[in-house]
């Protein structure tokens, strides 16, 4: 797992947990740490039913969006970290 200070200057911005953690396709938002607003499935006083609804669209589609976030957000602070040691060589 990938911590934002491993990047630097790079680092990736607003796909990283409240811990500072970027998420890859092997890692799971219930192991991170959150805030889903409006989306919070554990929201007191929401229904059984209503938290399905939530935990339904974290995984199937905020969590896929935001691993590809991260993932193209990862790869172009890599990039640019690459071309910095380049530039300084």
């Amino acid at each position: 797992m990938y911590h934002k200070s491993n990047f630097g200057k790079f680092a990736p911005r607003g796909v990283c947990d409240l811990d500072g953690y970027v998420p890859e396709p092997a890692d799971n938002w219930r192991d991170m740490r959150w805030d889903h607003g409006p989306d919070d499935p554990d929201e007191a006083g929401i229904s059984a039913a209503e938290r399905r609804d939530r935990i339904r669209h974290l995984d199937e589609e905020w969590w896929p969006s935001l691993v590809d976030d991260a993932s193209v957000a990862t790869d172009e602070a890599e990039a640019l970290i690459a071309e910095a040691r380049a530039d300084n060589n």
